[in-house]
């Protein structure tokens, strides 16, 4: 692990986890920016943070700050990001990583003038059973994938938070959580060949539900349901020429999976969990290794891919009809 200080835009639930997670990790975490300097005072006496600032002008200027973890509302990641990227430091930025794809592409060529590395903190990525996933996926031991089922349907109760009503804000559950299906779609398979969704719009125009598929050149198949109106499950499934994966809920976090080959024989169980917290720290310590070794992108999450998802999330938003203002 480098000697890299870490500083985090934004004072919410989001940000908490992943600081909790990296000081756990024995990451340095120095100081904290939010847009009332009460509410970030606040954060940085409750997770141990040195400094507490009012201003993201002044906290990517710090000194003693080497890479800025953005954990806004999505409608202002990209300015974030920027703003960051201007001051030379390296940034993480939470996903969904922009609104759509032309804001993406211009901080992933920010980044690529100023030689900093910037990341989407796509977390699951980096989990240890996700990793495993992968493994199993790209060793042929069932074949080749050909079909992926996945839900992502979790109720909120009450009011809806500001973050996920308010258009300007990028509100929305493709954002917040259909990004999740969308990007593991694309681990799986890599881009759709055809995209088709349908979805609830509130009175606002914010997306609420929606159904995905996606095809592919080879055959495969992906369908997908997200939603922010009804707790219908979390689980995932990756069908194979000679077998299936079946994930448990919550698919997206560290869980556990079963390997099947095609005559429903248990191949193998996958239950580990060593590790503290929700599993976040493993995209900043993959981060900080990178770095380290004179990287400036992801092989797990690279920012081609990034720009990629968001494309594909663009098509999804055009064909069920939202548009985010001043688009």
């Amino acid at each position: 692990m480098g000697d890299y200080r870490w500083a985090v835009i934004g004072a919410g639930k989001i940000a908490r986890t992943m600081v909790s997670d990296m000081l756990g990790a024995g990451i340095a975490v120095t100081a904290v920016a939010a847009r009332d300097l009460a509410r970030a005072q606040a954060f940085a006496t409750e997770l141990g943070l040195a400094k507490a600032y009012d201003s993201y002008q002044e906290i990517v200027d710090d000194p003693e700050v080497d890479i800025i973890y953005v954990a806004t509302p999505q409608a202002m990641h990209r300015d974030n990001a920027l703003l960051a990227i201007r001051a030379g430091k390296h940034v993480l930025v939470e996903k969904s990583f922009a609104l759509n794809a032309m804001q993406a592409e211009e901080v992933r060529q920010a980044a690529v003038d100023a030689g900093v590395f910037v990341q989407e903190a796509m977390w699951t990525r980096f989990l240890p059973m996700h990793l495993r996933l992968a493994e199993i996926l790209d060793s042929g031991l069932i074949g080749r994938p050909t079909r992926l089922v996945v839900d992502f349907s979790r109720k909120f109760e009450g009011e809806l938070r500001e973050r996920l009503r308010l258009p300007e804000l990028g509100a929305g559950a493709l954002l917040d959580i259909g990004v999740y299906p969308v990007a593991f779609a694309n681990m799986v398979f890599g881009a759709p060949s055809a995209i088709s969704a349908s979805g609830t719009l509130d009175s606002l125009g914010v997306d609420l539900a929606a159904t995905v598929e996606f095809g592919y050149e080879s055959g495969a198949t992906a369908k997908f349901e997200y939603s922010m109106l009804e707790e219908k499950g979390v689980e995932a499934t990756i069908e194979c020429e000679r077998g299936r994966i079946e994930i448990a809920t919550p698919w997206f976090e560290q869980t556990t999976f079963e390997v099947f080959d095609d005559s429903g024989g248990l191949i193998e169980t996958y239950s580990a969990r060593d590790f503290a917290g929700r599993g976040m720290q493993f995209q900043a310590l993959d981060l900080e290794q990178r770095l380290s070794a004179g990287l400036r992108d992801s092989e797990l999450i690279p920012m081609a891919e990034t720009v990629e998802i968001m494309g594909i999330m663009d098509e999804i938003r055009r064909q069920i009809g939202v548009r985010y203002p001043g688009e």
